[in-house]
């Protein structure tokens, strides 16, 4: 018989001790819905019908967004925590400035992130050849910011200064988006 390897997923999975623990944990009952009160078990419905719950069961949201049960050690056998990939607003907007999109794990909207719209000036002012793009770290600026994040426009454009926009859970784009003071605090920044 062939054997097969487990392709390598990444999971959400939380803890699951006594009722009120992870939201889709109900009370367990009878099929009348009656609570029955054989101990602290929980019962989840899964898509192969309804599983009991025991206190230090798993409750993982599989790759298609399913909940199931998963007993204690049959779960350490399978899983390994990840690595945070977790980052200070600093080391974001690095991300951010090389051409990067982040987000921070706490915003509640799903799909937002922030992103870097370069700026753009009249390529004749430094030399520049029409339709060229400075390299990042370039020595030259303009009111302050590095070359790296223009670029060049057609002769006569206006200078236009790079700024960071957000696309925001409905898929509509914040011009301009300003970080929160909370926003600059975070240590729950990710490259998305």
């Amino acid at each position: 018989m062939p054997s097969y390897r487990k392709k390598p997923v990444e999971i959400e999975a939380s803890q699951w001790f006594k009722l009120g623990d992870h939201p889709s944990v109900e009370p367990y009952a009878d099929q009348l819905g009656v609570v029955k009160g054989i101990g602290p078990y929980g019962w989840i419905t899964t898509l192969e019908g309804g599983h009991i719950v025991s206190p230090g069961d798993w409750i993982i949201r599989g790759i298609k967004g399913e909940l199931y049960p998963c007993k204690p050690d049959i779960f350490a056998a399978t899983y390994d925590e990840s690595p945070s990939t977790a980052m200070s607003f600093s080391a974001a907007l690095a991300i951010v400035k090389a051409g990067g999109r982040v987000a921070r794990a706490g915003w509640n909207g799903k799909g937002m992130f922030i992103y870097l719209n370069k700026g753009s000036f009249p390529h004749e002012l430094l030399g520049f050849e029409a339709g060229a793009t400075p390299v990042a770290g370039h020595p030259s600026t303009i009111d302050g910011v590095s070359l790296g994040l223009f670029e060049c426009g057609d002769r006569g454009t206006a200078i236009r200064l790079p700024n960071i926009n957000m696309r925001s859970a409905s898929g509509a784009i914040v011009t301009g988006w300003l970080a929160s003071q909370t926003d600059t605090l975070a240590e729950d920044w990710e490259v998305v």
